[in-house]
């Protein structure tokens, strides 16, 4: 109201100025008959906005173009009777309170009445005027139109909103500085028309139905477009979106190069609030979820309960924003009551230069957000690794996937003792050598040694107590840890490794069919997964842990025998005991 009552009183006392004068020294009859024809083009033009793409509204209307028509063939008093008549009609008709119609039009009285005065300053009435004062008119009169109509919108706007009002400013002129510039020609050539004949202001009613109707076939087409890559649930930009734009943002062609962050979020616990609330109630999180990731930057939806979100500022700054997201999000109450949510930090283009590595360091960082305790902002840490110094060569995977099984092994991995132990790098080491015992393809066998690796890299998403628990797991505990052979697949799938991926999913299937995720039983387990299975219980037999003492290599061959044709693959466990028996001493080392 404290933008809308001065509005509404200027405009009522312009109009009440422009019906005195009408009254005092009638118009002629061919004024009144333009001036009324005018006002109802403008009417049908306001009635039906034509769509710009960028602008937040319905669209553009052309009706600036026939009232400052008015105010270049006639003069200020039809000018500001039409603006103020011309939203009068619609609004009534659309049943608009009663505020609204008071502010719209008195708003297009302002801003018609300053296009006459524009007009007047720069040249007077312009019939039979030469051309330069005819296009000078026609300028400053759209000018004078155009900036009144945005100041007065973006003010109430900004007053209604608490928005920034130079924010609103520069969006209003950016999205309507184009539209307005074609209706000042349209009212140039309504001018000119008008002068020749009035009769030929006909000839305008196909290129504007041509503008209108190709307007609304492009903006349909883009929509159409939009509506492919974006996530129906959210809002936001779906998965095909986020990797176009990833390709776009580190091609190598943008000059100068972006400098961004790349945040992936994941909502902690989130299959939890599912199975205990439902899945609307899910939804309905991911929903609020959108509008706080949507103010930081770019957001995507990638699928499930992950999010992405591209902020175009360096590293420092990101993580400060994630930090707060983060804290956004853990101080809201939601249907679910406190929901969380973990983010991994990775940027462009230090922590990866293209698409894949970027999208798998940010990936490894949240996995390892998860890992250390959920609700948790990690920023990627490289390893450092050289491929010089790896203990192998890597013709088939990237440095990035190498780096991840670094992490796996490394000392800062947390609390897990298995993990620090070196477990992993020693399965790798195992399985390579069961696998060449079994005749597994010589070009494979470094997939077979980074499946072994990153056999358990799924783990990096459970719950440390849970890892540790020395009681029995209840089934949320057993739930969660059956799922990280599904995101050990997801980790690696992302970094590209998808033959090992596969491996991995399948590698705590048991040769009965009891196993887990997917219940294969048999030949139908991946071989290098029947591997990795046997090569990972004889190591986890064998290493001494916090709850209990490994035993010796000749009780761990002894257990595996006698799972042999249940929980393993006979063949594989018969190939591990030879191989053990050529080389006892390595195997012995826990």
């Amino acid at each position: 109201m404290a933008v809308v009552v001065p509005v509404a009183t200027a405009g009522a006392i312009l109009v009440a100025a422009a019906l005195a004068a009408l009254v005092s020294e009638p118009p002629g009859t061919a004024a009144l008959v333009g001036a009324l024809a005018l006002l109802i083009a403008a009417t049908v033009a306001e009635a039906n906005p034509v769509p710009v793409e960028g602008f937040s509204g319905s669209g553009v209307s052309l009706a600036a173009s026939f009232l400052v028509g008015a105010a270049l063939l006639f003069d200020w008093r039809l000018a500001v009777m039409a603006g103020a008549l011309t939203r009068v009609g619609i609004e009534l008709v659309q049943r608009r309170p009663l505020d609204r119609v008071v502010f719209n039009s008195a708003t297009y009285a302002l801003a018609s009445g300053a296009a006459a005065g524009a007009i007047a300053v720069a040249g007077g009435a312009t019939m039979g005027s030469g051309a330069a004062v005819m296009v000078l008119a026609a300028v400053v009169g759209a000018f004078a139109f155009w900036i009144v109509n945005v100041c007065l919108v973006s003010l109430v706007v900004a007053r209604a909103s608490g928005a920034p009002l130079a924010e609103l400013l520069l969006q209003a002129v950016r999205w309507t500085s184009i539209p307005f510039a074609i209706m000042g020609s349209i009212s140039l050539m309504l001018e000119v028309l008008w002068e020749r004949s009035p009769l030929m202001l006909g000839a305008l009613v196909g290129p504007l139905v041509a503008i209108a109707l190709y307007q609304r076939s492009v903006h349909g087409a883009l929509e159409a477009m939009r509506l492919a890559k974006t996530d129906p649930l959210t809002g936001l930009g779906n998965h095909r979106a986020f990797k176009e734009r990833l390709a776009e943002l580190t091609c190598g062609t943008l000059q100068p190069p972006p400098v961004f962050t790349l945040l992936m979020l994941d909502v902690d616990g989130f299959k939890q609030i599912n199975d205990r609330h439902g899945h609307q109630a899910g939804d309905t999180i991911l929903a609020g979820l959108a509008a706080h990731v949507g103010r930081d930057g770019e957001a995507f939806r990638l699928g499930g309960d992950e999010l992405a979100v591209v902020v175009h500022r360096p590293a420092e700054q990101a993580t400060r924003a994630a930090e707060d997201l983060r804290r956004r999000i853990a101080d809201e109450e939601s249907i679910a009551g406190t929901v969380t949510v973990s983010i991994g930090i990775a940027s462009f283009p230090g922590d990866g230069d293209d698409v894949d590595r970027l999208v798998g360091a940010a990936d490894a960082a949240l996995y390892r957000a998860k890992h250390r305790g959920r609700n948790r902002v990690e920023a990627y840490a490289d390893p450092h690794t050289e491929a010089a110094v790896l203990p192998f060569p890597v013709p088939l995977q990237e440095r990035a996937i190498w780096q991840l099984a670094e992490i796996v092994d490394a000392a800062d991995a947390g609390d897990n003792h298995e993990l620090r132990s070196g477990h992993a790098r020693r399965v790798g080491d195992l399985a390579v050598r069961v696998a060449l015992r079994l005749g597994v393809e010589a070009d494979q066998i470094e997939a077979v040694r980074l499946a072994a690796r990153l056999h358990d890299v799924g783990k990096l998403v459970v719950p440390i107590d849970v890892l540790t628990k020395r009681e029995p797991l209840v089934d949320d505990e057993w739930s969660t840890l059956e799922q990280h052979p599904v995101t050990g697949q997801r980790i690696l799938e992302a970094l590209g490794a998808t033959t090992a991926a596969t491996w991995v999913r399948h590698h705590h299937e048991r040769w009965d069919g009891t196993g887990y995720p997917d219940r294969l039983a048999g030949v139908h387990i991946p071989l290098v997964s029947r591997i990795v299975f046997v090569a990972d219980a004889f190591d986890a037999m064998t290493t001494d842990r916090p709850y209990r003492p490994g035993i010796s290599v000749t009780e761990a061959i002894e257990e595996l025998r006698s799972c042999a044709g249940t929980q393993f693959d006979p063949h594989v466990v018969k190939a591990l005991v030879a191989e053990l028996a050529e080389a006892p001493s390595e195997a012995a080392v826990a």
